[in-house]
């Protein structure tokens, strides 16, 4: 792995940092004193042994990825940025401390997880995969943009995850597609409630600056209605995916 997207990384960037903020508070250090050790579980083969030697991860490694699940590779490129931009300084091999500046920006995202997500961290973490990869990359892009703050690329793209979805039975037309995913979900609920949801989030995308920007379309200017259509668009849309495995 050479390279992780810009949202993926900033996810990773804002939770290590948070992480460090904590762990140093927890134990009452100051940042001069806290450092992050990164050490990887590394197999190691020696002749006429059939099994590896396991080299266990350092305790901070272990705890952050429990936390926040990533890849080596993944965390190397996270790490490098943010010694590159001032976040964190090299302490010894393997072993990082946060910096003022890092402090400061886990202190501006833990406000911002206070403001926006907090409430929502059930449908947040409750990842359902779908059986089509472009709905599932979108969901995930859409996730990440949101928890890096950027609440208009969040709503963006888990609008085009909607709109993939009507198309999901590709051996029907657009019209009948959309008509089975509505039959399908019509399990408790009537088959009107759920197409009536359809038609209503169909309609907000195409008068609001959501997917289509063009002069005739209404801005949405207040964070409060942005969190509110995000996480409709994505109840939605998890539970469409849910209904949709239970008959796979």
């Amino acid at each position: 792995m050479n390279n992780i997207s810009k949202e993926r990384r900033e996810y990773l960037l804002n939770n290590l940092l948070l992480f460090m903020k904590n762990e140093m508070e927890d134990i009452g250090r100051t940042k001069e004193a806290y450092w992050f050790v990164k050490k990887f579980p590394k197999e190691v083969y020696y002749i006429g042994y059939p099994n590896p030697e396991l080299e266990p991860a350092s305790e901070d490694t272990y705890k952050f990825i429990t936390k926040c699940p990533c890849k080596e590779e993944e965390l190397n490129i996270v790490i490098n940025y943010a010694i590159s931009h001032e976040l964190l300084e090299k302490y010894m091999l393997d072993s990082y401390k946060i910096t003022f500046q890092g402090i400061n920006r886990a202190e501006e995202y833990e406000e911002y997880l206070e403001e926006c997500v907090v409430d929502n961290q059930i449908i947040l973490n409750d990842y359902v995969e779908s059986i089509d990869d472009t709905i599932n990359e979108k969901i995930i892009k859409s996730r990440n943009l949101y928890l890096t703050k950027d609440i208009d690329g969040a709503i963006e793209n888990i609008w085009d995850a909607f709109e993939r979805i009507k198309t999901i039975y590709i051996d029907l037309s657009k019209k009948d597609s959309i008509k089975k995913v509505c039959e399908i979900c019509a399990t408790d609920l009537d088959y009107n409630d759920i197409n009536n949801e359809f038609l209503a989030l169909k309609n907000i995308g195409n008068n609001y600056h959501i997917r289509h920007f063009e002069t005739n379309k209404k801005p949405i200017y207040t964070t409060n209605t942005k969190v509110y259509l995000y996480f409709r668009m994505l109840s939605l849309i998890s539970f469409v995916i849910k209904q949709i495995n239970l008959v796979k």
